[in-house]
């Protein structure tokens, strides 16, 4: 893997965790994943589709979802669980 830049924006998740190293940090993540409830938010669909907004670059939905507190919640679950990170 190379370490060059990218014009993508910071804020894209992606499903996974990440170290301080910034190395993927696959044990968390497969708690995470083996996590019922994260399971359960996972499986609702606007949380999907805010990931996929969010993944092709409309920061807009990024902002969208966390200004809705259920969202909200639902999003910083993930990122806690290990399962979703920001870059």
């Amino acid at each position: 893997p190379t370490n060059q830049p990218t014009n993508q924006p910071t804020n894209q998740p992606q499903v996974n965790s990440s170290t301080g190293s910034g190395e993927v940090d696959k044990e968390r993540a497969a708690h995470g994943m083996a996590d019922p409830e994260i399971q359960a938010i996972l499986r609702d669909p606007v949380v999907n589709q805010v990931i996929q907004d969010l993944s092709g670059g409309d920061q807009a939905a990024g902002q969208r979802a966390m200004a809705d507190p259920v969202m909200s919640a639902k999003i910083q679950k993930l990122i806690a669980a290990g399962v979703l990170q920001t870059r």
